[in-house]
């Protein structure tokens, strides 16, 4: 089972019901989760290595796309694309700095969707404060 995470309810500002989220999570630095990741590992990949391997891979796919425009995809975890931004008047309008931008967008893939997968590790209706109120 994963590490404790408490879950709370506040009510909706509009409409009817209680949205969910999660509380008093710690946050793990870029260093921690390399440290991870290379105990995970067995020590084959040091934190290092680990560092240098992602911020090469990252550098490389952000400058090449901006270069020539073409998404790049990272295994099943994520996509990399260069997008344009604002409207345009008709079919006819041109690309203008002033109302358009060119922006990166990171789109999260099926790798990283993994909802019910985690959410079963979790007994989140067996935690302090959740649940349903008694009668």
């Amino acid at each position: 089972m994963a590490g404790p995470l408490k879950l709370k309810l506040s009510k909706k500002l509009k409409g009817e019901g209680y949205w969910a989220h999660l509380g008093t999570r710690r946050e793990m630095s870029y260093g921690e989760v390399l440290e991870e990741a290379s105990r995970e590992s067995r020590s084959v990949f040091s934190p290092e290595l680990l560092r240098m391997a992602f911020e090469t891979m990252m550098e490389s796919m952000i400058r090449n796309t901006l270069k020539d425009g073409v998404s790049r995809t990272a295994g099943e975890y994520f996509k990399l694309r260069l997008d344009v931004k604002g409207t345009f008047d008709s079919p006819y309008d041109y690309f203008d700095e002033q109302k358009h931008s060119l922006v990166l967008n990171l789109q999260v893939l099926k790798g990283l969707k993994r909802k019910p997968i985690l959410a079963s590790h979790y007994p989140l209706n067996e935690m302090a404060g959740t649940g349903r109120p008694k009668r």
